[in-house]
């Protein structure tokens, strides 16, 4: 089908729609609601094989919305070659700890995908809830990986052993500053309320102040909700690491440098995108600094693993 430029309609602009996914349309309401006020301007056309979605002028988008579908776009592509490397690497698991890393690795990439959707819609509060489980599931990999008959203790339901706070002093973890954030968020907490409830001033000083009171679909200009966002990501990478302690057939677990390398490079143009819309300085909290300050350490932790386990392939040794 030939184009002229008045239908020529900037497509790829549409990636960036919070909630769009392997080129299809699966928007949010406040994309879906942008779109309904597009109706003039927009039309559904056909090749004959597939249907295309042409907008013919494209208004000015907020650069933080943008920025959180960048986000989403990114860390869906980078999660997209993490599956695939399990599911088509054939997983062979001899014995509890194996069988459980696989499991904790494909469980935590579900609660990702399903926190990065939270997040992307402006639900961060439920977000922070259900990616919480995954530092948890983090550590309890790093203790399989060095003690494997507690992973039979762990089989046979002996839980109190594995409390998250039991795991962390096994693993000499006396603090997990990103956990914690996490946490704060997601428990019921006033930080879960300054996430949701804001002043609205007017008139005089102290006459007309009103509380809003967001029960989802919170802005992205409120500057933690963009940042949410990111944080499905930042444990996004780490579950890459950790992916390559699951055995699989050994030509499959070559692929492991090519996965980290795609997900350091997805995830980094992601997080680039959502930074540059935040503000350069949050609160004497930290609120803002601080988890940015954590998702660049494990940037570098991620792109480091990348060149090593390149390197290792380069001699011709590999993840196995």
């Amino acid at each position: 089908m030939a184009w002229d430029h008045s239908t020529t309609a900037l497509l790829t602009a549409l990636d960036y729609f919070p909630g769009c996914k392997r080129g299809c349309f699966r928007l949010g309401r406040r994309a879906k609601s942008l779109l309904t006020r597009l109706e003039p301007r927009v039309r559904v056309t056909s090749d004959g094989s597939a249907i295309l979605l042409v907008v013919t002028e494209l208004p000015q988008l907020d650069p933080r919305m943008l920025a959180a579908g960048a986000m989403e776009n990114r860390f869906t592509a980078a999660a997209d070659a993490l599956a695939a490397y399990i599911r088509e690497g054939a997983p062979q698991t001899h014995g509890a700890a194996e069988f459980a890393i696989l499991h904790l690795v494909s469980r935590s990439l579900s609660d990702l995908r399903w926190g990065q959707l939270l997040a992307s819609s402006g639900y961060p509060i439920q977000m922070y809830s259900v990616i919480r489980p995954v530092p948890e599931a983090l550590n309890l990999i790093d203790l399989f990986v060095d003690d494997p008959v507690a992973a039979e203790r762990w089989a046979n339901g002996e839980w109190r052993e594995f409390l998250p706070v039991r795991v962390r002093e096994r693993l000499g973890i006396e603090e997990d500053a990103l956990y914690s954030f996490m946490s704060e968020h997601s428990h019921p907490r006033f930080a879960g309320l300054q996430l949701s409830v804001f002043r609205r001033v007017g008139g005089e000083e102290g006459e007309g102040q009103q509380a809003i009171l967001f029960m989802g679909e919170i802005p992205f200009d409120v500057p933690a909700v963009l940042l949410a966002t990111a944080m499905p990501g930042a444990l996004l990478a780490q579950l890459a690491l950790a992916a390559g302690h699951v055995r699989l057939a050994r030509v499959a677990a070559l692929g492991w440098a090519g996965v980290i390398r795609r997900t350091a490079v997805e995830l980094a143009e992601g997080w680039r995108e959502v930074a540059a819309q935040l503000p350069e300085a949050e609160n004497d909290e930290g609120e803002i600094i601080e988890p940015l300050r954590h998702i660049q350490e494990i940037a570098a932790e991620l792109e480091a693993a990348a060149a090593e386990a390149e390197a290792a392939i380069a001699e011709g040794e590999g993840r196995v």
